[in-house]
């Protein structure tokens, strides 16, 4: 517990498919740390109409007394949460924010590198505690709250006309979610039958990050869940496209914070030193 709030590793495990309803009074902040969350579905149910559900990525942030329904057919589970108090924020994490529909659906599937990498730092501690540990893990939640607020800002601060359609934005997502790895912008402006220009400019309008930086966070999504199976950081280069495995485990701890080994060992706690190579491979 800090003056900002709480912080916890969480490990679950379901046998069934999940259903939740409810609220909480205070923020919650959520990393999936199995990349699990990509299957999951979220509905705000007193502003949103019945059918209406999101996609919820590894990600994701519920604002205090909104309540959600989610469902998820994951079976197991391992996030980082950080619970945060809206009076102890509320310098950074805006009071008055509308929390319009564009900042609910953006922050259910948030793509922004620094929140992450906050996240995965404070993970780091909460695994290796060391000196200072609980006054460093208050100050990163301070810093979450900065970098939150300026990410639902900056959703304001964009038009919203000029937005690709819904269709459009599924479209890419379901594309993406089979394709990350060798998929281009020119891929993705004839999915939506558009050019690249046009695609990108109304790509940010929407979804508030550019469409390269979705795209990269797509990819090291995928390398995530490959690392948690059990992949070999070199097997998960090879499929993510990287002909040399130094410039993925550049690019993955650019995006999260942590090196590919770093977060397969708190993916696969019961793994002792690097997962082996399958026999005959190089």
């Amino acid at each position: 517990m800090t003056r900002f709030g709480e912080v916890s590793i969480v490990a679950e495990e379901w046998a069934d498919t999940i259903e939740t309803v409810g609220s909480n009074a205070w923020h919650h902040l959520q990393l999936s740390l199995f990349s699990s969350s990509l299957e999951a579905m979220g509905r705000y149910a007193d502003h949103w109409p019945a059918r209406r559900f999101e996609r919820v990525g590894a990600l994701f942030l519920v604002p205090a007394h909104h309540k959600v329904h989610m469902r998820s057919a994951c079976r197991v589970q391992r996030s980082i949460v950080c619970r945060l108090d809206p009076d102890a924020i509320s310098p950074w994490l805006a009071p008055d924010l509308d929390w319009s529909d564009r900042q609910l659906v953006e922050g259910l599937d948030i793509s922004n590198s620094a929140i992450r990498r906050l996240m995965c730092r404070i993970s780091d501690e909460m695994h290796n505690p060391a000196y200072a540990s609980h006054s460093l893990i208050e100050l990163l939640l301070a810093e979450i709250g900065i970098e939150l607020s300026r990410y639902f800002l900056a959703l304001e601060d964009v038009p919203a006309a000029g937005g690709l359609a819904p269709w459009r934005l599924r479209r890419i997502d379901e594309f993406l979610a089979r394709n990350a790895a060798g998929a281009t912008l020119a891929d993705m402006a004839s999915l939506c039958n558009l050019s690249v220009r046009h695609l990108a400019r109304a790509f940010q309008i929407s979804r508030g990050c550019t469409l390269g930086d979705y795209m990269v966070a797509q990819r090291i999504e995928q390398s995530r869940r490959m690392l948690s199976e059990g992949m070999s950081v070199k097997e998960t280069a090879h499929a993510m496209g990287f002909t040399v495995a130094s410039n993925f485990s550049a690019s993955f701890r650019r995006s999260t914070g942590e090196t590919p080994s770093q977060y397969q060992r708190r993916a696969m706690p019961g793994q002792q030193g690097p997962v082996p190579s399958p026999k005959g491979a190089p």
